[in-house]
């Protein structure tokens, strides 16, 4: 009897470990790489210019390459690197938003000051932005940026990365996370068997 439960206990560690190990969060990263207008410090970049008035400017991210696919996101942080982006004086102000679509953005806040030098600016996803874009597929992170002075300045974009973590789906379609109670009741259910067994 106790090398049953010896050997019983130990299954279920077993299972434990292997199912941690598939529910185990893949990252994932996905690059929006702004070129096209010139280079700067090594890096290409495109050039946003609303020539003196109130400008914006969109883009997106798509995660529609997971592989494996994807059940629920876990966590994600948006990167956006830039520069020539001067907030002294009369300059114009730049801002950026985001959502998991473009009637839900979420307001981010100021893009840094980045006049002489690439400057990367970053924002975590809260969890109400993380649910609303698993409500569609593909998973889609919007991304706005804006001003609304009439200043001269303009922004150069160098690259915007949506970088995180998410559960993969498996075989059957659903979350692979092992469910403490349920391996209970097997354990338990198993120690059963064996004991009716022994009294027959």
């Amino acid at each position: 009897m106790k090398h049953l439960i010896y050997v019983l206990v130990t299954g279920m560690i077993l299972v434990a470990g292997i199912g941690t190990a598939l529910a185990a969060p893949i990252p994932f990263t996905d690059t929006v790489d702004f070129s096209g207008t010139g280079t700067f410090d090594g890096k290409t970049y495109f050039k946003l210019d609303g020539s003196g008035s109130a400008f914006s400017y969109s883009f997106n991210h798509v995660l529609d390459g997971l592989d494996p696919a994807g059940i629920s996101l876990v966590s994600a942080t948006l990167f956006l690197t830039h520069t020539n982006n001067n907030t002294s004086g009369a300059a114009e102000l730049w801002y950026w938003y985001a959502g998991a679509s473009t009637s839900t953005y979420t307001y981010i806040g100021q893009l840094s000051h980045s006049n002489t030098e690439w400057v990367e600016d970053s924002w975590t996803l809260d969890p109400t932005t993380l649910t609303n874009m698993m409500g569609s597929t593909p998973w889609t992170l919007y991304v706005k940026l804006n001003e609304t002075s009439a200043g001269s300045d303009d922004l150069w974009l160098d690259k915007s990365v949506l970088s995180g973590m998410y559960n993969p789906v498996t075989g059957n379609g659903s979350n692979p996370v092992p469910e403490p109670a349920s391996m209970l009741l097997l354990g338990l259910g198993l120690l059963g068997t064996r004991v009716l067994r022994k009294k027959r």
